[in-house]
């Protein structure tokens, strides 16, 4: 787990893929499995194995290694790093630091096997790999947090950090693109025509599901039960409510998210009290 002292909120993640990383964006994923919120790093990295992503992304478990995960870098286009982190802003504050802030290298002679982190491997990766070898780019995102105890699960604040942050990681590794949509008062979602085609059908229902502070809606064709998405504008707007997720609303609001066209579905970033409830699981 790192320290950080300065703050840097973000406004604008052993699993292993078998291949080479030349070429390729890297995502690992840090921290300790036994210490309750240290564990995001790898439990992100977990749950971006479990979606599947093509050769072009490796996604290494970096767990508590140190040395190890400079020879992980070797050859990648783009590093993603991700861990957690204390710091004086509250749980769950999100931090994006340029890798290059974290590329000064300490005394050699001060390192030691037992104490040597994902951060010196970072200013490691720096002295020991050339030009050639040594990312294009490399990025590393810290969430705070404060309940660190041996056995603990992870906490709401940062399994909705989580949550969040794999939104913000699928963006800037391009797999998907930014899309809005309206959320009425009443909960009635509006999605354009064009974001309920799958493979050039479209979907006649979604299944939904609201956790921790992200909306994800699922598109499906065919005979498959689910909520119905209706036209309700004349330019061929479909809606499909969701109040019993997200509640009624004083007024109506626009939900910035991501479009997953490969695997079908729709993220959006939803706030407020009924932000942690839950829904149907396709």
């Amino acid at each position: 787990m790192a320290e950080v002292r300065q703050e840097r909120a973000v406004g604008e993640a052993s699993v292993s893929r078998p291949t080479s990383a030349v070429g390729t964006t890297v995502i690992i994923g840090c921290g300790n499995l036994l210490r309750g919120d240290d564990a995001i790093g790898p439990l992100l990295i977990r749950e971006l194995f479990e979606e599947g992503y093509g050769d072009s992304v490796v996604l290494v478990d970096g767990g508590t290694a140190g040395m190890d995960i400079a020879f992980k870098m070797r050859g990648a286009s783009k590093v993603i790093m991700v861990d957690a982190c204390r710091t004086d802003a509250p749980p769950g504050t999100v931090y994006r630091v340029p890798g290059q802030e974290l590329e000064h290298l300490p005394d050699v002679r001060s390192f030691q096997s037992h104490t040597f982190r994902w951060d010196h491997a970072l200013a490691f990766a720096r002295w020991l790999l050339d030009d050639g070898e040594y990312p294009t780019e490399v990025g590393v995102y810290l969430v705070a947090v404060d309940e660190l105890g041996f056995g603990d699960e992870l906490s709401t604040r940062a399994r909705r950090a989580m949550a969040q942050l794999k939104l913000l990681i699928k963006r800037e590794i391009g797999v998907v693109e930014d899309v809005t949509a309206s959320l009425s008062a009443s909960g009635c979602l509006h999605l354009p025509l064009r974001l309920t085609t799958i493979a050039d059908r479209r979907a006649v229902s979604v299944g939904a599901r609201l956790e921790y502070g992200v909306l994800d809606l699922f598109l499906l064709v065919g005979e498959v039960a689910g909520r119905p998405l209706k036209v309700i504008d004349s330019d061929g707007t479909l809606g499909v409510e969701l109040g019993d997720l997200v509640g009624v609303r004083h007024e109506q609001t626009t939900l910035s998210g991501i479009n997953d066209r490969e695997r079908g579905s729709l993220h959006f970033v939803v706030e407020g009290e009924h932000a942690g409830a839950s829904g149907d699981r396709p």
